[in-house]
């Protein structure tokens, strides 16, 4: 099975938050997006979107969220297909949360035509980043006021193994 190896990186993150996964490519951006939550170990139940840059500019949302933001040309997450908008070297953007997203770079780094059928992550960060309700902003909140409960800091300061997370992601069923 054809399946493409991702670089993400959280912008602006200070120490560079970085994962690298492999995901199969014949699946809608809507699967991706749940794969790429999965990997952050996120319930991924907040808006997402992603943006592509390319001849013609297009933002692939949720047609439940109409919130178009960066482009001209919209697509939904659930009729798009990783595979027919992305190619090796390819540069896209993945926000997730609102008003404030998470906002992480993605590219494509390589293709493996003899692949696994689920998705599995090769390298992460040792930070975790803690899903919050608004995104970005908030998380910087949390850790700047430091106003979590102890389970909350006990989160925070977890760090999943990858045999952890690609528990998770063995399990992962795409819709049909």
């Amino acid at each position: 099975m054809k399946a493409y190896k991702f670089e993400m990186t959280l912008r602006d993150s200070n120490p560079l938050f970085k994962n690298i996964f492999f995901c199969p490519c014949n699946i809608s951006f809507r699967d991706f997006a749940n794969v790429i939550t999965r990997t952050l170990m996120w319930l991924g139940d907040r808006e997402k979107s992603f943006y592509i840059e390319g001849p013609d500019n297009f933002e692939i949302i949720d047609m439940d969220n109409m919130n178009k933001t960066m482009g001209i040309n919209f697509k939904t997450l659930d009729e798009s297909i990783v595979s027919d908008f992305l190619d090796k070297n390819d540069k896209f953007v993945f926000l997730y949360g609102d008003p404030t997203p998470f906002i992480f770079d993605l590219k494509v780094l390589d293709i493996d035509y003899d692949g696994k059928n689920y998705p599995f992550l090769i390298e992460a960060s040792n930070e975790h980043i803690i899903e919050t309700s608004n995104g970005l902003l908030d998380y910087y909140k949390f850790l700047k006021n430091n106003d979590l409960d102890n389970s909350s800091k006990t989160f925070i300061n977890k760090n999943f193994s990858l045999e952890e997370i690609n528990d998770e992601l063995s399990d992962f069923q795409f819709e049909e």
